[in-house]
């Protein structure tokens, strides 16, 4: 009898601190919002839409459109021979999403997994930022924009400039930046999965992971980002990857950033390889105070990709690459599916044919082409969205940008074999020395700027050309 009683008071005490610790404790680490589906939709051909004021939100659209996908596969457009509609020019996406009301002192976050090409997005009638590209996912802060515990209304912005494609390559106007993603068709729309998430007002932004094999360790580097004011304080990342750990102090700026680099020690542990794609996945935490701020989970594999002389070396051993292209031919959606299963399909089908590799035609894949690639075994040759030779000069700054968050957001797939800085870079194609000249020194630039964001990753100058730097 003593016992039970003992018991009950033991459990009515439980009872009691679990509900202290869902009012008082720490909010959850990271939570999402889902914002792919129905959107409200509005082509704008005549551009009319900023100024009347369409961003407001204050407008309903009256048509409506999938999100993820392009407008022209889902009848957009004027009939065409392509993918039957064909649209260049801007379009409006509205939607009224309720935030909780315990987002409220959080840092929030719009993320999109890739739109063509350039976009604004507005919060509640206010703008919180634009994009230009298409080779990459993205993420805007909207915490000063967003209205927890309220409904909030989100309009965005979307336009994909015209850019004729001539018959013959060498002479083509390069008046917009073009890689094969919007070669063939000069696709529009958020073609990527959106939401919004909302995280601790510190939380880690970036991180890198370096394998070492001869040591069996991983190298972490993790940026850590902080919108809180007040003084430094001190804070600690931890990594555990199975029954590895590894951790760095480090002290974080108010409304700043610092930078925790670490090694994990991982004897024993298993290589990836396209015969044996064996992945970890890193746990890592960031505690502030004793109390755990921030949780993500991040995959990798133990490989090292080098070359020596004309050979290439996997593990250090010599790797013979069978690959096939993909020029992005999708004939049903015009865009890269955002969905890992459909290419896990189409890269085991790959495989059961003796492929290990395939090479992009100036583009990128999406990220779910990476990781289903990382599953299935297949080595991923990217490259820069330059179809060819005239599409560099003329787009040189927004080609250096698409470089670096191609680098930053996919340097830790172990999939990822090599990023060009575009395809067939024929020299005889420019008018004059003087940019030949210029070429040249912009292509040693992009080697220089990628080996200081990804020393480990084979960059090459083009697919097609011998151009020197180059691996």
């Amino acid at each position: 009898y003593m016992s039970l009683n003992r018991l009950t008071r033991l459990l009515a005490l439980i009872l009691c601190c679990g509900c202290f610790f869902t009012l008082h404790g720490q909010p959850p680490k990271r939570e999402q919002i889902d914002l792919n589906g129905t959107w409200e939709f509005r082509l704008d051909p005549n551009s009319a839409g900023e100024a009347g004021g369409w961003a407001s939100g204050r407008e309903r659209f009256a048509e409506s459109i999938r999100v993820p996908g392009a407008w022209q596969a889902q009848g957009f457009g004027k009939p065409s021979g392509v993918l039957r509609h064909d649209y260049s020019g801007k379009a409006w996406y509205r939607r009224e999403i309720a935030v909780p009301g315990s987002w409220k002192g959080r840092s929030i976050s719009l993320r999109v997994g890739g739109v063509l090409r350039r976009a604004k997005f507005f919060v509640n009638g206010e703008a919180a930022g634009e994009h230009d590209g298409f080779s990459t996912p993205f993420s805007i802060d909207v915490t000063k924009h967003i209205h927890p515990g309220a409904t909030n209304t989100l309009v965005f912005l979307v336009e994909n400039p015209a850019n004729p494609i001539e018959e013959s390559p060498d002479k083509q106007k390069a008046t917009e930046p073009t890689g094969m993603i919007n070669y063939i068709g000069n696709w529009g729309g958020i073609y990527g999965k959106v939401e919004l998430e909302a995280t601790s007002p510190a939380w880690m932004d970036e991180v890198s992971i370096a394998p070492e094999i001869q040591n069996r360790q991983a190298h972490f580097k993790i940026k850590i980002r902080s919108a809180e004011s007040g003084s430094p304080y001190p804070a600690r990342v931890e990594a555990e990857v199975d029954q590895f750990r590894g951790s760095a102090d480090v002290t974080v700026q108010p409304e700043g950033e610092a930078v925790a680099e670490f090694v994990v020690k991982m004897p024993g542990a298993r290589l990836w390889s396209p015969d044996a794609p064996h992945l970890y996945t890193a746990k890592l935490r960031l505690v502030i105070g004793g109390e755990e701020r921030d949780l993500i989970g991040e995959r990798f594999g133990m490989r090292e990709i080098t070359t020596n002389g004309n050979q290439l070396l996997l593990n250090g051993k010599p790797f013979y690459l069978r690959g096939f292209g993909d020029d992005n031919v999708e004939v049903l959606s015009g865009v890269p599916p955002a969905s890992k299963e459909v290419y896990l399909e189409r890269l085991r089908l790959a495989k059961s044919y003796g492929f290990n590799g395939v090479r992009f035609h100036s583009m990128t894949p999406v990220r779910e082409y990476f990781e289903a690639a990382d599953e299935a075994g297949i080595l991923v040759m990217a490259e820069l969205p330059a179809s060819y030779t005239m599409y560099v000069l003329p787009h040189k700054q927004f080609l250096r940008k698409e470089l670096e968050r191609i680098l930053r957001i996919h340097r830790n797939h172990p999939s990822f074999l090599s990023l060009a800085f575009g395809n067939e870079f024929n020299l005889g194609w420019l008018p004059d020395e003087a940019r030949r000249t210029e070429f040249l020194e912009t292509v040693s630039d992009f080697y220089g700027l990628a080996k200081s964001i990804d020393p480990h990753r084979l960059i090459l100058s083009n697919d097609g050309y011998v151009m020197r730097p180059t691996d």
